[in-house]
């Protein structure tokens, strides 16, 4: 009981005191010694493995380089797993989103590769403008 008041007066605490994510801790449970430890809110410790995958030019489906060899259905099922990671990456605390972001280096190249790789959709229509003038 004295242990949980504590986690509650040090959350409340940390409300009122209304610092930056950067200069916040929260306190947490040490898995070794089973007391309350701080752990600063922008850290590592808040880092988890949110396994997901690289997208790659191959991962539109509807682009203008679709090939044979590649599933459609295999393709939206990707997509949406993708939709899913980064909806659970944006439901994240806060200060859990910014740790994730900043100490995770595979999300950071995830992101990337969405940014660089996915069609948008004036992307797809100058495809299509383009196939049907060159057809």
């Amino acid at each position: 009981r004295k242990r949980a008041q504590f986690f509650q007066d040090e959350a409340a605490k940390k409300v009122q005191d209304r610092k930056e994510a950067d200069a916040s801790v929260t306190y947490v449970e040490d898995k070794d010694t089973r007391k309350p430890k701080a752990v600063a809110d922008i850290s590592d410790y808040w880092k988890s493995d949110l396994g997901m995958l690289p997208f790659t030019p191959g991962d539109n489906v509807g682009g203008a380089e679709d090939g044979d060899d590649i599933d459609p259905q295999d393709r939206l099922e990707y997509l949406q797993m993708f939709n899913e990671q980064l909806g659970q990456l944006l439901r994240l605390k806060f200060h859990v989103f910014w740790s994730q972001m900043i100490y995770d280096d595979k999300v950071r190249r995830v992101l990337d590769s969405y940014l660089r790789f996915c069609l948008r959709s004036h992307d797809a229509c100058a495809g299509q403008a383009t196939g049907a003038t060159n057809g």
